[in-house]
């Protein structure tokens, strides 16, 4: 009998230990999950087409918006606009015409690995069947992490990004060349996307409201 009882505490030590190193896994895992990323700053979408799209992004909470600059035989400068919510990124490039006349409008979407890295696909508004995949040229950093202390090893992070909620980021100056607007306000951001129809007017005229602007 004492050799089952002991075979039975080992039994049930195994199974505590079991399910210990589960719920610390667990825990490690949501330590992990980034609450709040960053996509602000100069990166490039490098395109499975031989051809890729450089951005300089804003962040102003969920939304981002920016100049692009895309090189394919021609150079063609623009602007965008967009959200970034979640690890979903979604957003709208509106491209300066060219000589010839052709008008383009870009759509990207991309979803943020647990790494920072983007992935997703992009495809012109006017040829929605032809499809592109794309990634990201750099990793995006994380503004707020879920549980404490750092994130992963080898993933950009704000300092103290653990411990503060993510702030709106000031607006940076576009990158210097052809094409590129002055900076513009917020809610002047908000007139442009209202009048092109864009989906994220709603929220930038939310932003415009909030700074009081007119």
């Amino acid at each position: 009998m004492s050799t089952v009882a002991a075979l039975l505490t080992r039994l049930r030590s195994a199974v505590l230990l079991s399910a210990a190193l589960g719920l610390l896994a667990a825990h490690a895992a949501r330590g992990a999950e980034c609450l709040r990323w960053d996509a602000s700053g100069n990166w490039s979408a490098i395109q499975d087409n031989d051809t890729r799209a450089d951005f300089t992004v804003t962040q102003l909470d969920t939304l981002i918006e920016g100049n692009a600059t895309f090189t394919n035989v021609w150079t063609r400068n623009g602007n965008f606009d967009g959200t970034l919510i979640g690890s979903d990124l979604k957003f709208t490039v509106y491209w300066n015409t060219h000589n010839s006349g052709v008008n383009e409008i870009g759509e990207y979407a991309g979803t943020i690995s647990p790494t920072g890295r983007v992935t997703g696909t992009t495809f012109d508004k006017y040829h929605p069947q032809t499809q592109v995949v794309w990634y990201s040229s750099r990793q995006m950093t994380c503004k707020s992490w879920l549980g404490e202390g750092p994130g992963p090893a080898g993933l950009p992070a704000s300092p103290g990004a653990a411990a503060k909620p993510a702030v709106a980021l000031g607006r940076v100056q576009p990158r210097p060349g052809p094409g590129n607007s002055p900076p513009m306000s917020i809610c002047d951001r908000a007139r442009a996307a209202r009048a092109r129809g864009s989906p994220s007017a709603p929220a930038l005229e939310q932003q415009c409201v909030a700074s009081g602007g007119k």
